[in-house]
């Protein structure tokens, strides 16, 4: 069994995540054993990626990845571009003029608007279809100052029409909307991120939240009498393995790919 929170924020853009129960572990130059059925991976090593064009801006996707290959953390990272990339898009709805053309590339967004609004919906539903032994919720929501002293269009019907996002006018940017806020992200999240933000600043207008929870069982799943104990050399131990107990499976085949920095093995669900 597996679950996980993600959430995503963009005010000033912050990240946090959280993760519990069994990961599945795999050998690596840099995992560390929590001491308590969690395993913590961090990959090192450096991406380069070039922009396609002299002075074009990265892809969403390469842009996250090369930001996080130049960091090191031993704590547990969760991924979820598709929920960086609907984030970055409900911005590219409420953008014009230069930034809206940035973002057009950084996002690699063709065609006319309301394409864009369908396609990333399709995504959404299929994403969200009902499946057997997985529990996934997508939420997304758009806290803003004042909506009626703005001209914001048809923006907030769109979101709420394609995109399910939930819309929250705010008066002022206060201590019952953080609350309000953190009991969002809790809700979303099934209690994962019991508190997403600890103060909002004073001259804040805008605030997108997006959150990811699953929760999946897998296939095939991991007897705990096939686990076995061994020595594992985790990030920062030196030459100085530590005794840690591995998940184990007989007579199971698994995709897998190697490179010189980084080994993955995929688990279908």
């Amino acid at each position: 069994m597996k679950k996980a929170g993600l959430l995503l924020l963009l005010a000033v853009l912050l990240t946090g995540c959280a993760g519990r129960e069994g990961e599945i572990v795999h050998r690596s130059p840099a995992e560390k054993d929590e001491g308590d059925g969690m395993r913590n991976t961090v990959w090192e090593g450096k991406v380069t990626v070039q922009p396609e064009e002299p002075g074009g801006l990265l892809p969403l996707e390469n842009t996250l990845y090369e930001i996080l290959a130049q960091n090191s953390t031993d704590a547990n990272l969760l991924i979820s571009p598709y929920s960086m990339k609907m984030l970055m898009t409900t911005v590219y709805h409420s953008s014009e003029g230069e930034a809206r053309e940035e973002l057009e590339q950084f996002l690699e967004i063709k065609g006319l608007e309301e394409e864009v609004y369908e396609e990333r919906s399709a995504i959404r539903r299929q994403l969200q279809k009902e499946r057997k032994g997985i529990r996934l919720m997508c939420a997304v929501s758009f806290w803003i100052e004042r909506p009626e002293d703005r001209d914001l269009g048809d923006l907030t019907e769109k979101l709420k029409e394609y995109y399910r996002c939930e819309v929250y006018p705010v008066e002022k940017f206060d201590e019952e909307i953080r609350q309000q806020i953190n009991h969002w992200a809790s809700e979303k999240t099934a209690g994962m991120i019991p508190e997403l933000m600890g103060y909002l600043e004073e001259e804040l207008a805008l605030l997108l939240v997006d959150t990811l929870y699953f929760e999946g069982t897998w296939q095939t799943v991991f007897e705990p009498r096939d686990s076995h104990e061994g020595p594992f050399l985790g990030y920062g131990a030196g030459s100085n393995p530590t005794v840690v107990t591995y998940m184990a499976q007989k007579d199971v085949s698994y995709a897998y790919a190697g490179a010189e920095t980084v080994r993955a093995l995929e688990l279908p669900y």
